[in-house]
């Protein structure tokens, strides 16, 4: 504890010296322990999420992958790590990816962005996509974040809804 009563945490080494005494030395650490355990809590909210939460480098190689990504598009973590995302577009939507992404290199956070994924089986999904830009500490631009959350079944029932109306419609119209 410091004088103020605060705690401190603290890295001691110690060293026997040639006459039996022993030499102590501490090196305050407080504010690494307090970092590593807002990354450790970061990382268990990222690890524990159902939404996929995936991030880039610049050329779209993928550079994290949580457990939401893998249940969400069917890749583990180690297929994906080192790969392009482009593996997950469906081939009709790639030149809205690229506008997108040019949007996000240029600083631009998109929210809800509402597009279509394909899983490894090839099942596509309809996905809602929250991306920014990452940067580091000189405020560079260096990759990107994303997380997506399957909304494929929200879509169907809303369709659905769509036509039952429709159909409804037509038929109050008819008489």
């Amino acid at each position: 504890r410091r004088k103020d009563g605060s705690p401190v945490e603290i890295e001691l080494v110690t060293r026997m010296l040639p006459d039996g005494r022993y030499l102590a030395v501490g090196r305050d650490i407080t504010d690494q322990a307090k970092s590593l355990s807002q990354q450790i809590l970061l990382s268990s909210i990222v690890n524990t999420s159902d939404d996929a939460i995936i991030s880039t480098d610049l050329s779209g190689l993928v550079t994290s992958w949580n457990t939401g990504a893998e249940l969400m598009y069917g890749y583990s973590e180690a297929e994906m790590l080192g790969r392009d995302t482009l593996i997950l577009l469906p081939a009709d939507i790639f030149n809205d990816e690229v506008e997108m992404l040019k949007r996000i290199l240029n600083g631009e956070s998109l929210q809800h962005y509402e597009t279509s994924r394909k899983r490894k089986d090839g099942e596509v999904l309809r996905v809602s996509i929250t991306a920014s830009p990452l940067v580091n500490k000189k405020g560079e631009i260096i990759g990107i974040s994303k997380i997506a959350r399957d909304i494929t079944r929200k879509k169907l029932d809303e369709d659905r809804i769509k036509m039952s109306n429709e159909r409804y419609e037509s038929v109050a119209k008819a008489t």
